[in-house]
């Protein structure tokens, strides 16, 4: 294993610093495809996963078996780095090869519901496929019905939105 993987993997931030500082690259993969984002996330170090995300760590780096940061840290129920993880952009969705998303732990779903910015993202993915299904090219324009369900689901997402801030 990799310094910068080991360092990642005991929370050695200082290391990791150095290691980054001497032109390391912060997404290098072991042999199984992993990141130093899978171990710090896996093993709950939030210094060492804001570290390399400020870096430009890949937030959804998959590893050959599938597995995400976002999954790792799902696996190993660390809320704190779920939300870490989901504000930068991961995605919950993404699935192992074995089918399992970060939703499918029973201990993280509370996490990743709670988690505003899983919202926003799930908020946002769904008013893009709307908008993508109701504005494609051979449909543009045809009916005035277009632009009535695109206000539909507008106002929809945003009335979601007060009641999920209440």
């Amino acid at each position: 294993m990799a310094p910068i993987h080991n360092a990642a993997r005991y929370g050695n931030l200082n290391q990791i610093k150095a290691l980054l500082n001497q032109g390391v690259p912060v997404n290098s993969r072991d042999g199984y495809g992993r990141t130093p984002l899978h171990f710090a996330a896996r093993r709950g170090h939030l210094n060492i996963v804001q570290e390399l995300l400020k870096r430009g760590a890949h937030v959804n780096p998959r590893a050959r078996n599938g597995f995400t940061p976002l999954i790792a840290a799902s696996l190993s129920e660390r809320p704190n780095i779920i939300h870490a993880l989901i504000k930068a952009g991961a995605n919950p969705k993404y699935r192992t090869i074995y089918g399992d998303s970060a939703y499918n732990f029973p201990n993280s779903r509370n996490a990743l519901r709670t988690s505003r910015a899983a919202t926003k993202w799930q908020n946002t993915t769904l008013k893009r496929k709307a908008e993508r299904m109701l504005l494609s090219p051979r449909l543009l324009g045809s009916t005035p019905l277009n632009k009535n369900a695109i206000r539909s689901i507008s106002r929809y997402l945003t009335v979601k939105k007060k009641n999920n801030n209440k």
